[in-house]
């Protein structure tokens, strides 16, 4: 029984997750982002793959603490819920 009760809460948290709105994406103006048709040294060019690589793990890392914030929001919810019913 005990397992059935972790297991439907499993499924439930799943749902609720899913449910949730995705976060909202950035969206960068390519334009900006065009480099000029002249000549980029080799270093300028490694400057700009690095803080390209930086920018990304550093949106990779809030997004996998956002969604575990989400995740332990949602636990917590449906805790706070079953607790009510149980003693309901």
């Amino acid at each position: 029984m005990l397992l059935l009760s972790v297991a439907a809460v499993a499924v439930v948290v799943f749902v609720v997750v899913l449910l949730i709105p995705p976060k909202p994406k950035r969206v960068v103006d390519v334009n900006s982002m065009a480099v000029p048709m002249r000549s980029v040294s080799h270093r300028r060019q490694q400057i700009e793959e690095e803080s390209t690589a930086i920018a990304m793990e550093y949106e990779r890392r809030a997004n996998e603490v956002w969604m575990a914030e989400v995740t332990a929001k949602a636990v917590e919810l449906l805790w706070d819920e079953e607790g009510e019913e149980a003693s309901g």
